[in-house]
């Protein structure tokens, strides 16, 4: 009997020997997690702030970099302009001169244009010189309207002011004197009680008299009915 419970009492103790080895095994992996779990939200946090730290310098490098955008958008076009401003400066020096001549004169002020119009151009802009050109009111601006027999009527007769587009974009309409519709086209259009316009039947009243000097909005209108 006594030696059953020594070997009852032996075995107890051997599993108490036991269950504190796995404990002490469980308590070290937990402690062991623990330092990682530790280590790992310290390297997420230094990441953390490292990101914010660039995304910081990022926004302030993207707003220096936007302000001298603004500030500088004109920096190439100043420098091909400076061109045009040495041209100039050294045609009216030219032209001081006693020994100048007015052909001398005249081709500096040509070469001088000629550099002015090719630096337009490089940055998207060109004129609109529409000579013998149908008149187009989204391009022109009609000033005046002149009969001339030998001419297509509703096209442009002669050029005021040459006007200017940005990458297709109309910056200055060109004003222009349009080639007026003739007597016998007048007649026909104001004699005629109805006419079709737009696919439909308007009525139309004759005129009395033919001015020839419209303004711009209604010789617009006018030239599109007649072309």
């Amino acid at each position: 009997m006594t030696k059953k419970k020594e070997q009852k009492t032996q075995d107890d103790t051997s599993n108490e020997a036991q269950e504190d080895v796995l404990d002490d095994n469980k308590n070290e992996d937990l402690a062991t997690q623990l330092l990682e779990a530790q280590q790992s939200a310290k390297d997420n946090w230094d990441k953390l702030l490292r990101s914010q730290a660039e995304m910081e310098n990022l926004k302030r490098r993207t707003s220096k970099d936007l302000e001298n955008a603004h500030k500088y958008a004109l920096d190439g076009f100043v420098k091909a302009l400076l061109e045009v401003n040495d041209s100039l400066s050294m045609g009216l020096k030219l032209a001081m001169d006693e020994n100048a001549t007015l052909e001398n004169t005249i081709e500096g002020i040509e070469l001088t244009n000629k550099v002015f119009m090719s630096t337009l151009e490089k940055f998207g802009v060109e004129a609109i010189n529409p000579v013998d050109e149908k008149f187009n009111p989204e391009l022109h601006e009609a000033v005046t309207m002149a009969p001339m027999p030998d001419k297509i009527s509703n096209t442009v007769l002669e050029v005021i002011q040459v006007g200017f587009t940005l990458n297709g974009r109309l910056v200055r309409p060109a004003l222009v004197i349009v080639v007026s519709p003739s007597e016998s086209t007048l007649s026909i259009i104001f004699s005629s009680s109805t006419s079709r316009l737009n696919g439909g039947l308007v009525k139309t009243t004759p005129l009395p008299e033919f001015n020839l000097v419209f303004g711009p909005v209604y010789v617009s209108r006018l030239c599109v009915k007649f072309s």
